[in-house]
């Protein structure tokens, strides 16, 4: 295929190139974007100043490859070979890649802006809005503030990611894996999280209206009176959490929660798992905290008037400007070397 075949293609509105062979065409200029050159061989390709943004690269053939001046903004690389490419005065901010694409030598993806899809990356606050995610790995990634709206995340594992107040309307979610996922705050109207697992996810103060939950396991997931839920959810039935005054969350498993600034007056939380869990300016007044697993807590300005801490465990917690003001202490366990953090 050669230039003015894909110029007259992408002109008729046909934009998948995927698996060509273009080697060392000359598409210097040329508009193309938001096509599909998924696995295409673009060796030695003439790209300058050509207009590829949110383009489909993966596993491309970008082997010195002239990319000077080329707009790559949102455009897809992960697993793209572009050894010896030259990516002088390219546009990059907000491209995909991953630990397989391999770029020319000294090339620093995260100085050109590039963001980076691999479990544990930080993307706060990025922007991968209707961007293909579907099967990646992105397991205790920090998506938080991130704008995935209308983003495909199809099977994706975001175990333990941290989506706070992230924007997923109208996003696919089916199948993903959200398991202990922090979801506090986020928009999700529309979504789809059909079969999905939700199970200890934090959906505080999350919108889920008009959300898709058919077959989604929300076994033990958090909520409280500002989520807002389909009303054919009847969150009682769903075995989930309900956090808020006067809750029952006996033996509750709520290690690493973030409930920052939560209404736990007089909740019951003998016997609870909250080690490591976040509750800085939460309000605990007069709650049951029997036995209760603090363990490397925060409870920094924290309220507990009249709790009930006999037998809590405390090792290493924090109670700085904490108010213990009529808390019960007894038999608590002493500290001693910090303990390992929970998988």
């Amino acid at each position: 295929m050669n230039s003015e075949a894909v110029v007259r293609q992408y002109a008729a509105g046909e934009k998948d190139f995927s698996g060509a062979i273009l080697r060392q065409i000359d598409l210097s200029g040329a508009s193309l974007r938001q096509s599909k050159f998924w696995q295409a061989d673009l060796t030695a390709a003439k790209l300058r100043g050509a207009d590829l943004r949110r383009s489909d690269l993966r596993e491309a053939r970008l082997q010195a490859a002239d990319l000077r001046g080329a707009d790559l903004r949102g455009a897809d690389l992960r697993d793209a070979q572009c050894r010896d490419a030259n990516f002088q005065d390219a546009l990059l901010t907000g491209a995909l890649y991953n630990e397989l694409t391999q770029f020319p030598s000294g090339f620093d993806p995260a100085t050109a802006g590039l963001y980076l899809i691999a479990p544990g990356t930080s993307l706060a606050q990025a922007d991968l809005s209707a961007m293909d995610l579907s099967g990646v790995d992105l397991s205790d990634a920090d998506l938080s503030a991130a704008i995935l709206e209308g983003t495909n995340l199809f099977g994706a594992d975001l175990s333990r990611a941290n989506l706070r107040e992230a924007n997923l309307r109208q996003s696919n979610l089916v199948a993903a894996n959200l398991q202990y996922a922090n979801l506090k705050g986020s928009q999700l109207p529309q979504a789809n999280l059909k079969h999905a697992n939700l199970q200890r996810a934090n959906l505080l103060g999350a919108d889920l209206r008009a959300t898709k939950l058919e077959g989604a396991m929300l076994t033990t997931a958090l909520c409280d009176n500002t989520s807002q839920l389909p009303p054919e959810l009847v969150w009682s039935q769903l075995r989930g959490y309900w956090i808020g005054p006067g809750a029952d969350l006996r033996g509750a498993d709520l290690s690493n929660a973030d409930l920052t600034g939560v209404d736990l007056r007089g909740a019951d939380l003998a016997l609870s798992n909250l080690s490591y869990s976040h509750l800085g300016g939460a309000n605990l007044s007069e709650a049951d905290l029997r036995y209760a697993n603090l363990t490397a807590a925060n409870l920094g300005q924290a309220k507990l008037t009249g709790a009930n801490l006999c037998g809590a465990v405390l090792t290493h917690a924090n109670f700085h400007e904490a108010d213990l003001s009529r808390v019960t202490f007894a038999a608590v366990q002493p500290a001693s070397e910090t303990p390992p953090k929970p998988a």
